[in-house]
């Protein structure tokens, strides 16, 4: 009983193959061949010329090298002893190099040993026929190898169409996470009277893992917040986003930053997090000036240190609390700290990317080189401090990459006998958070 079997053909590699063929019947392909001898040529050219191919022609191996950079064959026959630089060495020659590496090469020689055939391959050839050649053989044999060349060609050509796909998907995706970033960080600082509000953001890459936000509580409150994000990408860049809103949500109806963070906290894990990539995570400050108490409170991580500088003494104070995670777990304490803030004080909130910054002989910036900005500037604005820090890093770094992102915030305290926000401050601010500083 015979049996037939049924295999269902791919259809893009049917697809493939019809469209091989067709540029085969349509596009005549080339063959160079290569002898030092005219007559084995002559009679090499009568056979494929007769199959509709066209040919070339090379009567040696320094001139074979020189044609298939004018002619680019689509196959070459090569016989193997010449004078001078023999086919072996042709063929290994074509080989090697990228751009040719990939056309078929049959090894034509009288020699029928099994070395040589073996060096004959080891050389790179894809083939090899054996003199005097028979006709049926040579077209039959040419006719595969130019099919698989034609094959490699169109697989290539489709692998190159899916790279530039991809990476347009990848560069429109980059544009899009940089739009929706460039909407969320403020244009400008909270515009409040007795208290300077200034800040600053680098980022190392493309997309920006760092983000600093002004959240407007009440009139006399204003919550401040540096957060860092391990995600990259849009994934990244909207957990990014939907954490900063439930932040700025959270902080408005919750009197506490330790409530406003924790909420803010658990809403992102059961909420938004659910199927999320473990990857994906966040860590904060987050701070809360009281303007009519001219108290900082605060509760922060060991990536994000705030450092103060008292007016009256000049003194350099670093504050400490618990670090913070942000979308990693609901199963953590967080401790809230407070300073007062006195007239001429100097707050800088800053990320650890600033003194981890590196020069070209692999120096940290540092937290000393720092501090000593801050002593030397104290008596600055926030703008102008913000600006000597930038200076700074930019001459310290010179032409060395960032491995990290760098935000800072500095606040001036100037002494004013009430602090508050400026109502239509708070109302430009709101109105301009479309704007990338």
């Amino acid at each position: 009983m015979l049996e037939v079997i049924n295999r269902t053909v791919d259809p893009v590699a049917q697809e493939m193959m019809e469209k091989v063929d067709a540029m085969m019947e349509l596009k005549g392909p080339k063959i160079l061949v290569v002898d030092d001898d005219p007559m084995n040529v002559e009679l090499l050219e009568a056979h494929l010329s007769a199959a509709d191919y066209k040919v070339a022609t090379a009567y040696g191996g320094e001139d074979a090298l020189v044609k298939v950079e004018t002619e680019r064959p689509d196959l070459i026959l090569l016989d193997a002893m010449m004078p001078c630089l023999n086919g072996f060495d042709v063929c290994k020659i074509l080989k090697e190099n990228a751009e040719t590496m990939f056309i078929p090469i049959v090894m034509v020689t009288a020699l029928s040993g099994t070395e040589d055939k073996i060096k004959a391959t080891e050389s790179g050839a894809d083939d090899f026929l054996t003199k005097p050649v028979n006709s049926l053989e040579l077209l039959t044999r040419v006719k595969s190898l130019i099919r698989i060349k034609y094959l490699h060609d169109e697989l290539m050509e489709r692998k190159l169409l899916q790279i530039r796909a991809e990476k347009e998907l990848f560069q429109r995706e980059l544009k899009m996470a940089q739009e929706i970033q460039q909407r969320f960080l403020p244009d400008v600082s909270p515009n409040m009277e007795g208290l300077e509000v200034a800040a600053f953001t680098l980022p190392a890459g493309d997309v920006r893992t760092n983000f600093y936000d002004f959240v407007p509580v009440s009139r006399d409150k204003l919550g401040l917040v540096i957060a860092h994000f391990s995600g990259t990408g849009v994934t990244g860049v909207l957990f990014m986003a939907l954490s900063r809103a439930l932040i700025r949500a959270n902080a408005v109806s919750n009197p506490t930053v330790s409530d406003a963070i924790y909420q803010a906290n658990n809403l992102i894990i059961n909420d938004i997090l659910i199927n999320r990539d473990p990857k994906i995570f966040g860590s904060l400050f987050y701070a809360l000036i009281d303007l009519k108490e001219r108290k900082l409170t605060y509760v922060e991580n060991e990536t994000h240190q705030p450092e103060i500088i008292e007016g009256a003494t000049d003194d350099l104070i670093l504050l400490e609390a618990n670090r913070t995670p942000l979308g990693l777990s609901s199963a953590f304490n967080i401790k809230e700290s407070s300073t007062s803030l006195s007239t001429g004080d100097t707050v800088v909130i800053y990320t650890d990317g600033v003194v981890k910054a590196v020069n070209e002989k692999g120096e940290e910036f540092n937290r000393k080189r720092l501090m000593q900005i801050l002593e030397n500037n104290h008596s600055s604005s926030a703008q102008d401090i913000i600006k000597k820090i930038k200076e700074e890093l930019l001459l310290f770094t010179g032409n060395t990459l960032m491995s990290e992102d760098i935000t800072l915030i500095a606040l001036k305290d100037n002494g004013a006998q009430e602090i508050s926000l400026d109502a239509r401050g708070v109302r430009d601010y709101v109105a301009l958070l479309n704007k990338h500083p």
